[in-house]
């Protein structure tokens, strides 16, 4: 590499910039150790929605609902209550209503700190659908009209200081035209001696009292949910909070307290963390408006993976009495969550993934087994190593008023499948290539062109809408490691559940593959690397071909087997299966190239395994000032000038120490010139360095090279290292005054004048 004295020095400037959020919300004043604090859980909060467009605070008095940002970013999630005796609202806007003539899905994260029952936590939170008149303002009230906490969570009649006589009392103290799914987690019982005790004091704490003669007041009629909720446990319960079919009073010395029918019980016997475990719980609601149902399902996925859970969740299905929530007909509804506490108080936040009227969207994954017949493979279904697979995740839009916006697709690829290519094809006919330039392991992330919509007039001219879009990836079925050729039945890989996340601006949702397995073909077609080649990787230079050799092998014979690279390589393969790859250097990348070679025979059986080798291309350069000058003042002696300004050279080399490299250099004449050569200097151009012993710079003992018209041996690699060993660059020269760079010697002789010259730098690769 030669280098004659025209490079310029550049010098970047950075600017550091710092990027961060600030979460603002009302201290938690605890005094103790069992709730979460607010960086707890925002920290450990799964991904979900900017809800400020959709959602309004309620217009309640001292409401202590607010929005916070999470980790994924602003305004993520709603934080109910975080502290004693408060009532949080929150409601959707007009224009996201939820549509009751329309299918619709609601999911969401909820999180109910990590106390449960016996840890102080209360009350809980409820997902309210209403048509009550006051729209935003409306909660429980207080016989005076205040708003209502405690028991009531927000939403039920309030039963305060136990002065109502009948139940229509207590239910125009509730949110009227309304329905409600509680999330409780405070027991409102008290046992039987101590009842007269607390309606002296006006408490009220009955709603879930349970013993009582009669009919059980339980929707679904279960004598064990019926003892769940006489036992005081934490559950999940629904009903209609404006009717007085809700409440029951009964009576002690004359004196009145209501008990509330609870409907659609879930629960968890004898588990006091049914909902308040210190972790987000995953919830599902979707109505079915054909059938006037709405099925809600509690814990259905994993707050850390994303995964489905069917073995935990709970689910339950209730039919809805539109009457009593839509009296007017108007086939909307505005939704949201009400929480509040009363001596016992707890975190209650919720993280929003799909919003019911904004965007209905779902995900599905579907692996296919393309050699055998496009067999659909099902939960722990086996697959043939070397067989042709395709995998694809299929999104559809169902309904909303808005787009699914800036779909980001994160694809967690199942193991022991190698892919190909990919491509994302729209309904509306238009594709684009699903690149894997940016696999990183088995995960993938891409950003979908279109925005996913559905069209409202099917017969305007607009453009056929983009309703649904498939990432499709083609690859096959490979088992890593060596191929057993005494039993090949046995060599088995399970591949566990994968579950990959789409996320949009208004919606998120996720799609699971099932687990699966791969098993090796009787008659295997197996590769493996030989010789240097073993080693997976190399670094070679700039400009060099690269030669890699390996071996395919059949028991049955290579009859019809050919071989498969991702470059463009000269393939030469002997009978007993050896095999040369030549790949041309205009083949590899500037820095690294992942090299694939996998084999087929004329059946279409794959190898059961891909080999692949990691090229790096070795970067060594030469990097030198334009400009080096010399200015001083004469004084009739020998002296050594520095130069006026410091002059840089350095060399860049990511090899490493191993492969080596020697720079050089040379003045092009004996020594400095005046213009047109009509003087010459009496001195010498030099560079010199530091002596070292052990390693350490001896002072006196540098080294002066003379760089008169002649190639000196300026530094080596073994000479001079990087500062450290994670850095590339070696400062050749680069110190003003010394104890390395270049000077200039004068004579005493020198004449006034000015002289130049030119230095040709050359580095040469000791490979």
């Amino acid at each position: 590499m030669l280098l004659k004295h025209v490079l310029l020095g550049v010098i970047l400037g950075l600017m550091g910039i710092n990027f961060g959020w600030e979460i603002k919300a009302r201290a938690q004043g605890r005094s103790d150790q069992d709730h979460a604090s607010l960086e707890e859980i925002v920290k450990k909060a799964p991904q979900g929605i900017d809800i400020s467009s959709y959602f309004e605070i309620g217009s309640i008095p001292e409401n202590s609902a607010s929005l916070v940002g999470t980790d994924y970013g602003k305004n993520q999630a709603v934080y109910l209550t975080n502290g004693p005796d408060q009532l949080g609202t929150i409601w959707t806007k007009g224009e996201a209503a939820m549509r009751l003539n329309e299918d619709q899905t609601a999911s969401m994260w909820m999180f109910f700190d990590k106390g449960g029952y016996n840890m102080h936590s209360g009350d809980g939170m409820a997902f309210v659908m209403q048509n009550d008149e006051r729209g935003l303002q409306a909660s429980s009230t207080t016989k005076d009209l205040k708003p209502a906490s405690g028991e009531t969570l927000g939403v039920w009649g309030d039963d305060s200081k136990n002065v109502f006589s009948n139940s229509k009392d207590i239910a125009a103290r509730a949110i009227q035209n309304s329905w409600a799914l509680e999330f409780d987690t405070f027991s409102n019982k008290v046992e039987a001696p101590n009842i007269a005790s607390n309606l002296d004091q006006g408490i009220a704490s009955f709603f879930d009292e349970g013993g009582y003669e009669g009919k059980p007041m339980i929707g679904d009629e279960s004598a064990d949910a019926h003892h769940a909720i006489g036992r005081g446990y934490p559950h999940i319960a629904s009903g209609y909070p404006g009717s007085s079919e809700t409440y029951q009073l009964k009576q002690n010395d004359n004196r009145y307290y209501a008990v509330m029918k609870h409907e659609g019980v879930l629960y968890k016997n004898g588990k006091p963390s049914f909902l308040a475990n210190g972790e987000w719980r995953h919830v599902t609601l979707s109505w079915k408006q054909e059938k006037k149902e709405m099925t809600y399902t509690f814990n259905d996925k994993d707050p850390k993976t994303g995964e489905n859970t069917p073995d935990e969740q709970q689910s339950y299905t209730k039919k809805i009495d539109l009457n009593k929530i839509d009296p007017k007909g108007s086939h909307k509804v505005r939704w949201g969550f009400t929480g509040s506490t009363g001596g016992n108080w707890e975190s209650n936040l919720v993280v929003f993934e799909k919003v019911p009227g904004l965007v209905d969207v779902n995900a599905k994954a579907v692996l296919t087994d393309t050699t055998d017949n496009n067999r659909v493979v099902k939960t722990d279904d086996s697959i043939k190593a070397g067989h042709q697979v395709k995998l694809d995740y299929d999104l559809s839009y169902a309904s909303g008023w808005e787009p699914w916006r800036k779909v980001e697709a994160n694809i967690d690829l199942p193991k022991n499948l190698s892919f190909t290519n990919g491509v994302i094809t729209y309904s509306n006919g238009q594709t684009e290539d699903l690149s894997l330039n940016d696999l990183k392991g088995q995960d993938i992330k891409t950003k979908l062109a279109q925005n996913l919509y559905k069209a409202i007039n099917e017969n305007s001219k607009t453009p056929k809408d983009s309703q649904r879009a498939t990432l499709s990836l083609n690859g096959q079925a490979v088992l890593s490691g060596k191929v057993a050729q005494a039993d090949f039945t046995r060599e088995v890989a399970s591949v566990p559940a994968t579950t990959s996340k789409f996320i949009g601006e208004n919606a998120v949702t996720t799609a699971t593959l099932n687990g699966f397995k791969v098993k090796s073909v009787d008659d295997p077609i197996s590769l493996q690397w030989t010789g240097d080649s073993v080693t997976g990787n190399m670094m070679v230079s700039d400009g060099k071909d690269v030669t890699l050799t390996g071996k395919v092998s059949r028991l049955s014979g290579l009859d019809g087997i050919k071989l498969h690279v991702n470059l463009d390589a000269k393939i030469q393969m002997d009978e007993e299966g050896n095999f040369t790859l030549k790949i041309p250097s205009d083949q590899l990348q500037a820095k690294t190239t992942q090299l694939k070679v996998s084999a087929s025979d004329t059946n279409g059986i794959n190898s059961t395994n891909v080999l692949e080798y990691t090229i790096t291309q070795r970067l060594l350069e030469l990097s030198a000032d334009s400009d080096l000058t010399f200015q001083h003042v004469l004084k009739g002696r020998s002296e050594k000038i520095y130069p006026k300004k410091t002059f840089n050279v350095s060399v860049i080399d990511t090899g490493g120490p191993k492969p080596g490299w020697q720079l050089t250099a040379s003045l092009n004449s004996d020594t400095l010139m005046t213009k047109n050569n009509a003087q010459a200097l009496d001195g010498k151009l030099t560079y010199v360095a530091p002596a070292t012993q052990q390693g350490v710079v001896a002072s006196g003992l540098e080294q002066w090279k003379d760089l008169s018209r002649q190639s000196i041996v300026i530094a080596t690699s073994q000479e001079v290292k990087p500062e450290t060993e994670n850095k590339s660059e070696t400062l050749i020269a680069g110190d003003c005054k010394g104890p390395r760079g270049l000077l200039l010697h004068l004579n005493s002789s020198a004449i006034p004048g000015q002289y130049s010259g030119q230095i040709t730098w050359e580095l040469k690769n000791a490979l």
